[in-house]
């Protein structure tokens, strides 16, 4: 009967653990709302454009090959003559953090006197990468 409780709280510690941990991915978007995107059926992507950081050679096929995909799923079809064009721009620089991790313990009492406490502070630097990954559509015709 034990096993069978302490199963079920494991995995439910470990998922919430593991959930709490992971990055922060945050997406937006903004678009045209009095754009009629019916009329909309090819597309064409023009360029990959990349700031500071480039991607390597994989990472940008993989782009590339991700957002023709979606693009494809939505209904649209690759063209040289599109009516829409697919601009994607990838910014990536390098970032550091500060951790700074305290332990320490207070003072206590001994036989005939008060005991000294210990206190020490580790500094961590952590360094990542942070990247955007814009994808811009515009109308092929306008340039809007």
């Amino acid at each position: 009967m034990k096993k069978a409780i302490y199963l079920p709280t494991a995995i439910l510690s470990s998922l919430i653990l593991f959930t709490s941990c992971g990055p922060t991915l945050t997406v937006t978007n903004d678009y045209d709302k009095t754009a009629n995107f019916s009329q909309f059926h090819t597309f064409k992507i023009v360029k990959l454009e990349q700031q500071y950081q480039a991607l390597s050679q994989f990472n940008q096929t993989r782009v590339i090959n991700a957002v023709q995909a979606q693009m494809i799923a939505k209904g649209f079809t690759p063209s040289e003559t599109p009516d829409v064009l697919v601009n994607i721009t990838s910014i990536l620089k390098n970032q550091k953090e500060l951790v700074a991790n305290s332990y320490g313990y207070g003072g206590g009492y001994r036989p005939y006197a008060w005991g000294g406490g210990n206190m020490s502070t580790t500094v961590n630097v952590q360094n990542y990468t942070a990247g955007s990954l814009i994808i811009e559509v515009a109308n092929a015709s306008t340039q809007k």
